[in-house]
């Protein structure tokens, strides 16, 4: 008798931008917000503290598309996928045979709409986590040292599977960091070792603030590369009101203790907007179901 049913976030039909970053900001934990009109005199229609720092979880991928743009990458230049490229889920190549070829574009399609870590682990790789870590300020991150080293998602799985490793990695100085994530490559993974609670939320992580992201998706919209707008339209996230907005793409993280959604948006006027928030909590789980509740209603009041 039911040939189809979907639930998706509950949110308040009515809400506006204000009061958003209001139920935002009595979030436990800490939470921000950036909701900004982007062009030559960007404008905030709605702030909180979008410029403190937070844990992005799968966010950082913007970063790694962003320096694909940079670097002048054609999307056609294939690469080869390492077996130490391989990450745990999400993401459907690490079941790819090694030595598989891949285009850029193939690999950043996966990473983005799919947030596959193995595609973006296969990226890093590529393009050197040095290159991507000097891009950074240009890429529009106000703090790029809360990025080095940029780690591949296979290191943060391997640090966050046990509290030995990840102190022995915090107490060491910048650059002997570098050696020490090396030498993890001889470690294998284990989903069942990866901790299911907050752990390391504000050390072992990607960070960036709202206003970071925002200057990222404001860097796409001023490149106009069609096959990277495209990339990040592949999945929008939440329900988009078309009536109104006519582009959205987006890229979202998360993991125990993190929760950040990012989406660049056009409307019918070619007005391009930002809508950056965060959420992060050292001690509890968060509430997904009430932060994408947050987000709907945030995309739906851009929408009217």
């Amino acid at each position: 008798r039911i040939s189809g049913i979907f639930f998706g976030p509950a949110y308040r039909k009515d809400s506006s931008l204000r009061d958003v970053r209001e139920r935002l900001a009595a979030l436990p934990g800490k939470a921000g917000l950036l909701v900004r009109r982007l062009g030559e005199k960007p404008e905030n229609l709605e702030a909180h503290n979008e410029d403190a720092s937070f844990a992005i979880g799968s966010g950082f991928k913007l970063y790694v598309l962003g320096t694909l743009l940079k670097e002048g990458i054609s999307w056609e230049k294939v690469f080869r996928l390492g077996a130490e490229d391989k990450s745990l889920p999400t993401g459907r190549l690490r079941d790819w045979p090694a030595g598989s070829p891949l285009t850029a574009h193939t690999l950043a399609a996966m990473m983005i709409s799919e947030s596959d870590n193995t595609a973006s682990d296969a990226l890093i790789s590529a393009l050197g986590r040095r290159t991507i870590e000097a891009d950074l300020a240009a890429l529009g991150h106000s703090d790029p040292g809360r990025l080095r080293p940029f780690l591949r998602t296979s290191e943060m799985f391997k640090l966050k599977s046990g509290t030995a490793a990840a102190l022995e990695y915090l107490n060491l100085a910048g650059e002997e960091k570098y050696g020490f994530l090396s030498s993890l490559s001889k470690t294998p993974l284990s989903a069942e070792g990866f901790t299911k609670s907050p752990f390391g939320v504000d050390k072992i992580e990607w960070f960036a603030s709202p206003a970071d992201l925002c200057r990222l998706m404001a860097y796409f919209a001023a490149k106009k590369d069609a096959k990277a707008l495209e990339i990040l339209a592949m999945n929008p996230g939440l329900n988009i009101p078309r009536e109104n907005l006519v582009y959205a793409g987006y890229k979202g993280g998360s993991e125990p203790g993190v929760l950040s959604m990012t989406w660049l948006l056009r409307n019918k006027k070619s007005e391009w907007f930002c809508l950056s928030a965060s959420w992060n909590n050292e001690k509890d789980n968060l509430g997904q179901s009430e932060f994408t509740g947050l987000m709907q209603a945030a995309l739906n009041a851009l929408g009217k």
